[in-house]
């Protein structure tokens, strides 16, 4: 019988079961049976394929090979000549130490010697591969009745493990192929590519500790700054307090109470300030003391002193003398002054020159009684013209001497003659105890092309400046202190400019403790005067 699909006579495959025999009496069985090998040859990773039940099972021998049952484990065979004499898969009688189907078993004699090769001279011809057009595939199952003889016997692919394999039955080894170029080149890159991986490895744990190195130095240079701040923080506090401390002590001093304290502000000619240094130093009483401050405007030539504080009234100090029997409450007296924010009063002097010029010392004498009913501290502001007769009055009714001077060359002369002539026409004590206000009146000279000076040449001019400054300040304190009681320098200040509306709050913070210390030396004078009797 022939197969459709192939040229040649299909031939009967041996039976695996020994009860099964063949040979041309028996029963053809298609398919094809996987041969049986011994248990050891089967990989350790996958099962032993499933047999029929053998005695082992239970079965005695006979009735297994009654059954036509193969009995893996037996060690014998009934007739090993009939065995030997059925026809292999191609017709051709199976070889000693083959299983049926023709394929070899390993066995204590053939394990050690390897097969001959097909084709040399020891070779025998049954054994040789099949050369034909289309081998007949040895294994293809063809349906039901085509399957395999045993059901339970699966064919199974061939492993590293056994000693055979479906390349022709050669073992791992001699299937291994020499090291081409591409595993060389794999294995040459692969080697630099791990040495630039430890290069960069080595980079990166590099700059890992650069950066650790460089964060800990910020960390410390940032805790040293942040120490270096906290501890000038905490000296600019301490120097804070302490010069809050300085002016509570000057506030509480220059509110002492008195019953009666007469300042004249005097110099033999103007533009030194005068005016200026009263509407300030009465400001900076007003601001500390809980009583009222009062100035008279004495000038017998127009004075500007209530004009510079701002006029609330048109009343003026000859109007005051010429009704002194009207005033007889605070509130009638405080129509007749101005007074500014800082509760500091002004009596005007007369506007008209031809009626300023007759204001007598009787007038002073009486206006200065009324004033001092409702006010303690009076401040005088005396005209350039010393020889008048009022000033004969005015030296007779002052506590404290104060006379203005500046940096100036003649500034300074003018209050050394004021201090000459107080000497020969008043008390020389007065002059002894009478405090010399310095205002600084020359500003820094800037370079009219200031867009052009750099910064270090503006540092230079100032440091020039400061130390000249110095220089003139140390000249007048070297001449005026052994002299008078205190002189006390007041820096320069823009918007005392002469002629100017004073505004207290417009003086730089320099300027405003100047003027407080000079309130506060006239305050000291407040003992002296609380020391007389009949005052």
């Amino acid at each position: 019988m022939t197969e459709p699909d192939s040229p040649h006579p299909r031939r009967s495959w041996p039976s695996d079961d020994p009860g099964q025999p063949d040979g041309p009496g028996s029963t053809p069985q298609r398919g094809l049976a996987w041969p049986v090998l011994p248990q050891d040859s089967y990989p350790s990773s996958q099962p032993t394929p499933s047999r029929p039940e053998s005695p082992a099972r239970g079965l005695p021998a006979d009735t297994a090979a009654a059954e036509g049952r193969f009995d893996p484990d037996a060690t014998h065979i009934a007739d090993p000549a009939a065995v030997r004499q059925q026809p292999g898969p191609y017709g051709v009688p199976p070889q000693a130490g083959t299983a049926p189907g023709g394929f070899s078993r390993p066995g204590p004699d053939t394990a050690q010697a390897p097969a001959p090769h097909p084709g040399s001279a020891g070779a025998a011809p049954e054994n040789r591969p099949w050369t034909g057009p289309q081998a007949p595939p040895p294994f293809l199952p063809a349906g039901p009745q085509q399957g395999w003889a045993n059901p339970s016997q699966q064919p199974r692919e061939a492993t590293p493990s056994s000693p055979f394999s479906q390349s022709g039955g050669r073992s791992a080894p001699e299937q291994q192929q020499p090291q081409g170029i591409g595993a060389r080149l794999r294995k040459l890159f692969g080697g630099r590519r791990a040495e630039e991986a430890e290069r960069r490895a080595r980079e990166e744990e590099a700059r890992a500790r650069e950066e650790a190195r460089r964060a800990e130095q910020e960390a410390a240079e940032r805790a040293e700054r942040e120490r270096v701040e906290r501890l000038a923080a905490e000296e600019a506090e301490q120097k804070r307090a302490q010069v809050e401390a300085v002016k509570a002590r000057r506030h509480k001093l220059i509110d002492t109470p008195v019953r009666h304290h007469l300042v004249t502000v005097s110099s033999l000619k103007g533009g030194v300030t005068k005016t200026t240094v009263v509407l300030a130093l009465g400001t900076a009483m007003a601001l500390h003391r809980r009583d009222l401050v009062l100035a008279i405007d004495g000038n017998a030539h127009r004075g500007t002193l209530a004009g510079r504080l701002g006029e609330e009234t048109s009343l003026t100090v000859r109007d005051l003398v010429a009704t002194p029997g009207e005033v007889t409450t605070a509130t009638d007296f405080r129509r007749f002054t101005s007074q500014a924010e800082s509760r500091f009063e002004v009596l005007a002097s007369e506007s008209n020159p031809l009626q300023a010029q007759g204001f007598s010392a009787e007038e002073y004498s009486t206006a200065l009684r009324i004033a001092k009913t409702f006010r303690s501290v009076i401040l005088t502001d005396t005209g350039t013209d010393l020889t008048l007769p009022l000033m004969t009055e005015v030296y007779q009714n002052t506590d404290t001497l104060v006379v203005p001077a500046t940096t100036a060359y003649d500034g300074a002369v003018l209050a050394w003659e004021t201090l000459d002539w107080w000497e020969d026409q008043a008390d020389p004590e007065l002059v002894r105890n009478a405090i010399v206000p310095v205002t600084q009146i020359e500003p820094l000279a800037l370079p009219l092309d200031l867009a052009n000076v750099d910064a270090d040449r503006l540092a230079e001019l100032r440091e020039a400046y400061l130390v000249k400054q110095a220089a003139r300040r140390q000249e007048i304190l070297d001449r005026f202190g052994p002299r008078v009681g205190e002189v006390i320098f007041v820096p320069y200040d823009p918007s005392l400019r002469a002629g100017g509306m004073f505004d207290w709050q417009g003086l730089s913070p320099e300027s405003q403790e100047a003027y407080e210390k000079v309130a506060e030396a006239v305050a000291r004078r407040f003992a002296r005067e609380e020391a007389e009797p009949g005052a």
